[in-house]
């Protein structure tokens, strides 16, 4: 009795980190992108290209403070 529609396929570590680093490549683009936006939004309002430099750093440094308290 053959099965329909199943194949057995050998894991392999070399195409598992392969398909992960191009999900976080991909990830990592739409990161960039995001923080284009919120930079230039900053700017725009703020009217000053250092407090815009400081709101994202400030942004990206609450990201460790909400691992640890969640």
């Amino acid at each position: 009795m053959e099965a329909i529609g199943f194949k057995a396929d050998m894991f392999s570590f070399t195409t598992f980190f392969d398909e992960i680093l191009l999900l976080l490549f991909a990830d990592m683009g739409f990161i960039i992108v995001a923080m284009g936006f919120v930079f230039g939004y900053f700017v725009y309002h703020l009217k000053s290209k250092f407090l815009a430099a400081i709101g994202i750093s400030i942004i990206f440094l609450s990201f460790p403070m909400s691992a640890v308290l969640v």
